[in-house]
């Protein structure tokens, strides 16, 4: 029996590394790895871009937006200030379609001056692209004291993976299940 116990404590424990690997695994896929680049726009560095034209429609939906960052400077602290907008010019009467304001902070456990150029990927989220039509992106970028912005990008990523709660709740009930058996399986070979 002793054996026996063995096998589903050991069966458990693979059944929850498997649940958490493939959680991981997942994760990575809907906010990076899935979809197909539309287009690669490069911002002003420092300050307020340009409205830069993409060419967008439903066809792409759901579209993921990614802006990256080159940096020099201080590291261990604050990047930037960052907003971006997605929208049709005044004349189309096309509103904004996607906006997302935040701050970029160093991800880095050091602290100090570097001059070494660092690159840091911020996932600004996915969104519905309404209609066939000429988009404008817009960008304002303010950089933090200590802080060189070498270049900033946005990368628009069409047919993304969006979250699926059936897959979340299925590596969920995955896990449990084989953590309970790992207990199980111990707790009747102690007992």
């Amino acid at each position: 029996m002793t054996k026996q116990q063995s096998v589903v404590s050991r069966l458990g424990g693979l059944l929850a590394i498997l649940a958490i690997a493939s959680a991981i695994f997942y994760v990575f896929y809907v906010i990076y790895w899935s979809g197909e680049t539309v287009t690669q726009i490069e911002l002003a560095s420092q300050g307020r871009s340009e409205e830069l034209p993409v060419a967008l429609d439903p066809t792409m939906n759901p579209v993921r937006a990614v802006l990256g960052l080159e940096y020099s400077g201080r590291i261990g602290r604050r990047i930037a200030r960052y907003d971006v907008a997605i929208g049709g010019d005044e004349e189309a009467e096309i509103k904004d379609i996607f906006t997302h304001s935040g701050i970029a902070n160093d991800s880095s456990d050091e602290s100090g001056r570097s001059i070494r150029v660092r690159g840091h990927n911020i996932n600004l989220g996915t969104f519905e692209v309404p209609l066939d039509a000429g988009y404008l992106v817009r960008a304002n970028i303010a950089a933090s004291n200590g802080i060189d912005i070498e270049s900033a990008t946005v990368t628009l990523t069409a047919n993304s993976a969006v979250w699926n709660f059936r897959i979340v709740g299925g590596l969920a009930v995955t896990f449990i299940f084989g953590f309970v058996m790992v207990v199980a399986g111990r707790s009747r070979k102690t007992g």
